[in-house]
């Protein structure tokens, strides 16, 4: 019998998870392994900022889940991988060891370049973190919020609906970014989302970078000083230090890299989804839930197929998807390729589609 270990619970290895329900082969053993009993759904977190959702709307019971499938869930956090003994360690000493593996482990939002920085600011991932502070932000005097892409501006802009219905005396929320809000998406997005920050009253601090963190205060490399009393940053993803740590094939940030396969570009036996990797071929795909949920299947049939000595597939990834970004209030910005729009239609879509995934995983 052959051991397949999925560290992590994002959304490839759920994929793997709910496929199991119905497809288990009776020579392969699974075991699920996570930091957190609970798997918490980030494109839902700026619903549960504003207060639209509650904490059980947007997470997933791991280990009722591994029982409902039939599969071994393992809490432990892995710190370093043996590639050569096909064995996992965690930091207390605790071994798994493994036939085949893959890591769907997310990224993290701690800029190692910026000192102070993981001290003095709130973690939004790994995600499991993030709940416990959410009644510290909203009640929060200064929050700022660092980061122009799509996480940032949810954030920012869920925070203030929430802090304009519930405490409108006490509703500032700073955005502090250092490119244009929204430019991975293009010139028409990037526009709309300013001028509804704007509008929305969000207080926006533009083409400014952070150098350094203190107590109270951000600098940035212009020597502008701003004061918080709560931060976040979200800046881009950052590597799990797991990889480099054990000696893996990463990209030049860390990440882990490997083949269109999926597979590590060293070890065969070694398989990567979602945030935490790179794909040699093309190192400019978007770290994404989209992303993660089309490589899903592609590791399903790879895990397999390698068990059953077939000849493995190869991920292709979208050229142009669908995203839909919450900017408060029941209004949401749409936006495919070039194409950006927003209303409150939009809402209620990325609220279906995000309760439908969710709704997946209920047993």
């Amino acid at each position: 019998m052959k051991r397949i270990v999925l560290v992590g619970g994002g959304h490839s290895h759920l994929h793997c998870v709910k496929k199991l329900k119905a497809n288990k082969q009776p020579d392969i053993e699974w075991v699920l392994v996570s930091s957190s009993r609970y798997q918490y759904y980030s494109g839902m977190f700026s619903g549960f900022v504003e207060g639209l959702y509650e904490e059980s709307d947007i997470r997933i019971d791991l280990l009722q889940l591994s029982k409902w499938v039939g599969i071994q869930f393992i809490e432990l956090t892995i710190s370093s991988i043996d590639p050569i003994n096909n064995t996992l360690y965690s930091a207390s000493g605790q071994t798994i060891s493994f036939d085949y593996v893959s890591f769907d482990i997310g990224s993290l939002n701690i800029d190692p370049n910026i000192p102070n920085l993981a001290n003095n600011s709130i973690a939004v991932k790994p995600n499991h973190l993030f709940p416990k502070h959410i009644n510290d932000l909203r009640c929060s005097k200064h929050p700022v919020i660092v980061g122009g892409g799509a996480s940032g501006i949810e954030m920012a802009l869920s925070l203030l609906a929430w802090k304009k219905k519930y405490t409108p005396n006490d509703s500032e929320v700073t955005l502090v970014h250092s490119s244009p809000l929204l430019h991975s998406t293009g010139i028409r997005s990037s526009k709309i989302i300013t001028q509804l920050a704007h509008k929305s009253g969000l207080n926006v601090v533009s083409k400014e970078t952070v150098a350094t963190v203190t107590k109270e205060n951000l600098i940035t490399q212009k020597g502008i000083r701003i004061n918080y009393s709560h931060l976040i940053y979200l800046g881009g993803p950052q590597a799990s230090p797991l990889f480099k740590n054990s000696s893996l094939p990463t990209d030049s940030y860390g990440f882990m890299l490997i083949k269109s396969t999926l597979q590590n570009i060293r070890y065969p036996h070694i398989f990567g989804a979602g945030d935490c990797i790179s794909i040699e071929s093309d190192l400019n795909i978007p770290k994404n839930g989209v992303t993660a949920v089309r490589q899903g299947p592609v590791l399903w049939k790879n895990l397999n197929r390698l068990v059953q000595k077939k000849d493995l597939l190869e991920y292709q990834p979208q050229k142009n998807y669908l995203a839909l970004i919450s900017i408060g209030n029941h209004h949401a910005l749409l936006t495919y390729g070039t194409f950006a729009t927003s209303g409150k239609w939009t809402w209620y879509a990325k609220n279906w589609i995000d309760r439908r995934f969710m709704n997946q995983f209920q047993t």
